[in-house]
This record gives C-alpha cells, structure tokens and sequence, in this order.
C-alpha cells in the first residue's frame, strides 16, 4: 500500500465493488424488489482477506472489507422484499490469482519490500497447491444457495480451524508479529537504513 500506484489501487475497487454494486442494481427488479418476481437470493463472494488482511494485498483486502460491509447493508435493505443477501468468503482457490502478484513484485527491487514479497510469493505458489479446486469451491456454494434458511456468510477455508478460527480469536497485534516474522517484515526498515 505504501509503494503501489493509485491507480491499480482504484482498478481494484472499481472491480470488486463498484463493479458488484452495479450488477446487484441491474437485477434487483429480476430478484423481486418490484414485487413482481418470487423473491431471490444473492450470493456475494468475498474472501477471508476481508477478515483477515495480509501484507502486500492491501486494496484487493480493501475491497473485500468494503463487500462484507455492502452486503450487511444490502440485506438489511433489501428485508421488504424477502430477497436474501449471504456471503461467501474463501479462503484459497487454485485459480490464476495467485500468480498476479508475483508479476508485479519487480517493481519493488531493491525496496525493503523485496524480500518479504519474494516470501509472499511462494507462500501464495504453497495455498495455490492446497486450496480447493474451483469445482470444489463451486460444490460448498452450491450447498449454500440451496439451504432454505442459510446464515448470513459462509467462511469456506481449507484447514478452517488453522487458517481461519485461530488467527481470528488472537489479538490483532499478535497476529501482526506472526505474520511478519513468516514473511520477513521485522525490522525490514531499520535494516536498511543501518547500512
């Protein structure tokens, strides 16, 4: 976030949330708010980075924040219609996500960013390997929109209980210092500037 261009960073909201609200207004009279429709459901998808914000994707976890908090709204707004709002929030999916960073990470070279990046990277290649497939994602979604009466989001993680419920009881600043330590953010700063 420190280094990265506003404009990739507005591409991101444009995307993920504009783009989202656009799409829910052009078929909210199809979903029933005209009352004309059987009510329907929507599904949003956001991501477990909306929970819990990795560094060096901070405008992709920007959006998916801004989701969890549309669809809190929407539903809540939508109530007289009978038409349902549910989140979805993944955690790894083997898609071409991963990839996309990796890509951009030479701009950082030379930056006290290089390393820890180079660090995000092949963990990213490691949740690539085990996440769910897209077919398997696509299943727990499906089950989700079928249920008659779904709660309001679904975290669908891969190793939930490690990658989701732990990190979300520690304290935030707990969390912080894991994360650094595994992608090799101490004292990344001081180091560079005792050389």
């Amino acid at each position: 976030m420190a280094l990265q261009p506003l404009a990739e960073i507005r591409a991101h909201f444009e995307v993920n949330v504009v783009g989202l609200i656009s799409v829910t207004q052009a078929f909210l009279p199809l979903l029933g708010m005209g009352r004309t429709n059987e009510p329907g459901k929507i599904l949003n998808v956001g991501s477990v980075g909306g929970k819990i914000a990795l560094p060096f994707i901070g405008a992709y976890a920007g959006t998916k924040h801004a989701v969890e908090g549309i669809s809190d709204s929407l539903r809540r707004e939508l109530l007289p219609y009978g038409i349902d709002v549910i989140l979805i929030e993944p955690g790894a999916v083997r898609t071409q996500i991963w990839g996309k960073g990796a890509s951009q990470a030479g701009r950082y070279t030379g930056t006290d960013y290089a390393g820890p990046l180079e660090n995000c990277r092949r963990y990213a290649a490691d949740l690539d390997k085990s996440g769910y497939s897209p077919e398997e994602f696509g299943r727990h979604v499906r089950k989700v929109f079928e249920k008659k009466r779904p709660k309001t989001r679904y975290a669908i993680v891969p190793g939930r209980f490690a990658n989701f419920t732990i990190p979300r009881l520690l304290p935030d600043r707990w969390l912080d210092r894991l994360i650094a330590r595994n992608v090799g953010l101490t004292n990344a700063g001081r180091a560079t500037a005792e050389r």
